[in-house]
């Protein structure tokens, strides 16, 4: 589970944003684990300390550079050197089926997942990499509510509304 990220545009860390009287990242790590198992943290030295209650849970957590997605990722391949699925520790509404659907596509070399949105092409935080192949490809997935993230306070407004809509539990789906 990639949970770096500066979160400058929304001027806080998300990842420690309150949903459900819970941190988003315990939420996702708890998502996540009923989703795939135990996910391993990926994170950078400026969310360690944040991250300290998933490691007092038994999470396992390795610091990553922190200075680019692609950097993060290339050096959890050079650490790991196996094949890995990433999962955005912001990706909110990510399923179960969406994960299910993308590993469908997966063969043996790297893949991201994307959505069309408004015309464009957004990627979604759902990654398959290979060593012997980092860039990848990208493949469509079909519900373009996966391009929604918080990055903006905007996007924390419509996230507070779609909780009261949906409930706490959805975040678990």
């Amino acid at each position: 589970m990639m949970a770096g990220g500066k979160s400058r545009r929304l001027g806080y860390d998300k990842l420690l944003l309150s949903a459900c009287g819970l941190p988003l990242i315990f939420i996702m790590y708890l998502k996540y684990s009923g989703i795939v198992g135990k996910p391993l943290v990926a994170t950078d030295r400026d969310h360690v300390n944040g991250l300290s209650f998933l490691k007092f849970l038994g999470a396992s957590v390795i610091v990553t550079p922190g200075t680019s997605y692609p950097d993060d990722v290339k050096f959890l391949l050079d650490v790991i050197q196996e094949p890995m699925l990433l999962l955005s520790a912001d990706t909110i509404f990510l399923r179960r089926e969406h994960i299910k659907r993308f590993l469908s596509l997966v063969k043996e070399k790297s893949v991201a997942a994307a959505v069309i949105k408004d015309n464009r092409t957004v990627l979604v935080g759902l990654n398959y990499v290979v060593p012997e192949d980092p860039e990848g490809q990208v493949v469509l997935l079909d519900d373009p509510e996966l391009a929604r993230s918080i990055n903006v306070m905007s996007d924390l407004e419509a996230f507070k509304r779609w909780i009261l809509q949906n409930g706490c539990f959805s975040l678990l789906q």
